[in-house]
C-alpha cells in the first residue's frame, strides 16, 4: 500500500493535494492546525489508511513536551 505525508492538509493547496492522493487510493498521514472532516470521510469511503496529527508547524510550542 502506498502512503503519503501531507502538511497543511486542511486548507487550499494541501487539501487539493490530499484529495488527489485519495483519488489515487493512496493512504495518508496528514498534519495541519485542524482536521478536515471531508478528507477523513473520503478516506473512510475509499477504505484507506488515514491518520491526522493536529499541529501548527510554525509554532515551536507544539513541539515542546
Amino acid at each position: 500500500m502506498a502512503l503519503a505525508i501531507v502538511t497543511g492538509a486542511s486548507r487550499r493547496f494541501g487539501t487539493e493535494v490530499t484529495e488527489q492522493f485519495l483519488d489515487r487510493k493512496i493512504g495518508l498521514f496528514t498534519v495541519a492546525r485542524k482536521e478536515n472532516d471531508h478528507l477523513r470521510r473520503k478516506a473512510e469511503n475509499h477504505k484507506l489508511l488515514y491518520a491526522h496529527f493536529t499541529c501548527d508547524l510554525s509554532s515551536a510550542k507544539d513541539f515542546e513536551g
